[in-house]
């Protein structure tokens, strides 16, 4: 979720991985986040006209401690040798 931090924070736009939202208020134009003004303002800042990497995901999913909501992708299983 994109997010304008301008009228609380310096810096302007940050995201927010959805994880997070605890409230929506459409009458208010409010969303609620389970996250401190520091972790907004600390968060990994996402690079601007860019698409979203996985690797951007999943710095922001650890930055809040969030898990992610992907699932892993499957390795191939490792030969094994019989003697």
């Amino acid at each position: 979720m994109a997010a304008d931090t301008r009228a609380f924070l310096a810096g302007g736009r940050v995201l927010i991985t959805p994880e997070l939202i605890n409230n929506l208020n459409f009458a208010e134009q409010f969303v609620g986040v389970q996250a401190t003004k520091e972790q907004i303002k600390n968060s990994p800042k996402p690079e601007d006209h860019k698409p979203v990497s996985r690797s951007y995901e999943t710095k922001l999913s650890d930055h809040y401690n969030a898990g992610s909501y992907w699932m892993p992708l499957q390795q191939e299983p490792e030969e094994q040798c019989f003697p």
